[in-house]
């Protein structure tokens, strides 16, 4: 009786087992912008995790976002402004974090020897 009754049972948590899938993992990605002597940020754009880059005017030195971001997706950014003197160093700087694992991130930054425009690029990766 017993050896019919594992025998029954066996299959079906297997079925189980080979249909269910592991849910995809998730991130959380945040994009900061730092600047020091208050070097002005044109815009920066950043990947909402979903391929689309999205638009902010005028940042402030400080500016964060943070997206939640499934396995698959994808980080990037641009940042551009103008120093207004020499000296002046900005940073662009995506973090992203596997729920509970661990934490990666990647940055741009430039210190301006005299006034000028300057870009900054996180280059795009998929997670």
């Amino acid at each position: 009786m017993r050896s019919r009754f594992a025998a029954l049972t066996l299959p079906g948590v297997l079925a189980a087992c080979a249909t269910a899938a592991p849910a995809p993992a998730n991130y959380v990605v945040a994009y900061e912008l730092t600047a020091n002597f208050g070097a002005p940020f044109d815009s920066v754009k950043y990947d909402d995790g979903h391929g689309s880059l999205i638009k902010v005017n005028a940042p402030s030195s400080g500016w964060l976002v943070a997206v939640s971001v499934v396995t698959g997706g994808s980080v990037e950014a641009h940042a551009w402004g103008v120093a207004s003197v020499g000296g002046q160093s900005v940073k662009l700087k995506a973090t992203w974090t596997l729920s509970g694992v661990s934490s990666s991130s990647d940055s741009s930054g430039t210190t301006a020897s005299a006034p000028g425009a300057f870009a900054l690029d996180v280059a795009k990766r998929q997670l």
